[in-house]
């Protein structure tokens, strides 16, 4: 009998031991699931994937990632789970709030990047990206180019719509062939001497004066200088250039362009107040066959300048209803005016120097030292910021405001 139940015991803890080491065994299994699938911050950027990898379903795997050649997509917050696309060629994700560029740092395989309208302002993580061709990151919050300095095979890249200053670390890039930089705050362009491959340039509404840093761009066959101050063409007479847009600039002189032999179209000589010699040359140009002129086409966001110094707010001026909106808060910082907040009225109480404006958002209405009056461009919040009419609020202040039309610029003076 005793034997009997010893086998019996031994029998139950056989059986335990098998449902305990089967469970380990599932438990070990489900952890190794989960740290093999990937994980996505981003949802949308999830169902992209699974679109590109035609797997609505399921764990996606490092396996599955690596599998990708291509990803393309808009909306996207976040770019976590793509440091397992180790072969990942050709990368579009516009229109988001992507902010990180940190997991694709390792994606060596990448040839074309496509990252326009996010909110980026590191671009450290590209620095070893080093077969990367076509890179597009304009409408973004970029200030330093020096990480690029390092992506030497580099031949189409897209900067517009940013806050770069300084486009002296461009000049690594050997292999550039096409560079839009419009829309920026460069005063200089000094120093790109060494992109002597580079056919296509567009620094649309800069703050240039000065084309002599061009004279060195041989191979440039399209120059845009559009929205600058510039005033001579001599410093790129010897270019052979097929097209150049001048659109709002300060130029008279169309004379350096005459024995442009290569030169087929120009852009913007409509806004231009040319002297006769250079009218009597847009006729022979025109009379020519295969030559063409065109009228101004191009836009430009407007810069405000406040005693003499651009200002780089975190929301670009913007034109609307005729006037020029600026984000509240920067431009009281100048002004030095106090402001208060009514968030139940939407309302908005400016203080200067013994004088009040009460403006509400959306309302074309406005109060100033109790007085109503009203506004023909409402004020709106924009990605969290105040967008107020400037022409208003300073010489309701009791401020002086020029404004230059040809270049959309605001100058403001406080002192």
């Amino acid at each position: 009998m005793v034997c009997l139940v010893k086998s019996r015991l031994a029998w139950l803890v056989n059986i335990l031991m098998i449902v305990f080491l089967c469970s380990l065994f599932a438990a070990e299994t489900e952890i190794h699931a989960k740290k093999s699938s990937v994980y996505f911050e981003s949802t949308k950027l999830e169902r992209i994937v699974r679109s590109a990898l035609q797997k609505p379903e399921g764990a996606i795997t490092p396996e599955d990632m690596a599998k990708l050649n291509a990803v393309a997509g808009y909306g996207v917050t976040s770019m976590k789970g793509l440091e397992y696309a180790v072969n990942l060629k050709e990368l579009r994700m516009m229109n988001g709030e992507i902010s990180d560029l940190s997991p694709i740092s390792g994606l060596r395989q990448l040839q074309n990047i496509a990252l326009n309208d996010n909110n980026i302002s590191d671009l450290s993580p590209l620095r070893d990206l080093a077969n990367v061709e076509h890179l597009d990151l304009s409408l973004n919050k970029i200030t330093d180019l020096e990480p690029l300095q390092s992506m030497e095979t580099l031949r189409t890249l897209k900067l517009s719509v940013n806050f770069i200053t300084n486009p002296m670390p461009l000049n690594a890039l050997r292999k550039l062939e096409s560079l839009e930089l419009n829309d920026n705050f460069i005063p200089d362009f000094s120093g790109l001497h060494d992109l002597t491959r580079l056919e296509y340039l567009d620094v649309t509404g800069n703050l240039i004066t000065d084309l002599s840093p061009f004279r060195h761009l041989e191979a440039l066959y399209s120059l845009d200088v559009t929205n600058n101050k510039v005033k001579d063409l001599t410093p790129v007479r010897e270019l052979k250039l097929l097209a150049i847009e001048i659109s709002n600039t300060d130029i008279t002189d169309l004379s350096p362009l005459e024995e442009m032999s290569t030169l087929k179209v120009i852009y913007g000589v409509n806004t231009l107040r040319l002297n006769e010699r250079s009218q009597a040359f847009i006729k022979r140009f025109v009379a020519t066959e295969g030559n063409a002129v065109f009228p101004d086409s191009s836009y430009s966001s407007p810069k405000v300048f406040i005693n003499q110094e651009v200002q780089q707010f975190p929301v670009r001026p913007v034109q609307y209803n005729g006037r020029v909106m600026v984000p509240l808060r920067g431009l009281l910082e100048w002004i030095g005016a106090e402001f208060e907040w009514d968030g139940k009225a939407k309302q908005v109480i400016l203080s200067y120097k013994g004088s009040k404006i009460i403006l509400t958002i959306d309302s074309d209405e406005m109060f100033i030292n109790g007085k109503r009056q009203r506004i023909d461009a409402k004020p709106y919040i924009e990605d969290g910021y105040t967008m107020v009419p400037i022409r208003f609020i300073v010489e309701s202040f009791g401020f002086h405001l020029d404004w230059d039309s040809k270049r959309r610029w605001v100058m403001l003076t406080t002192e």
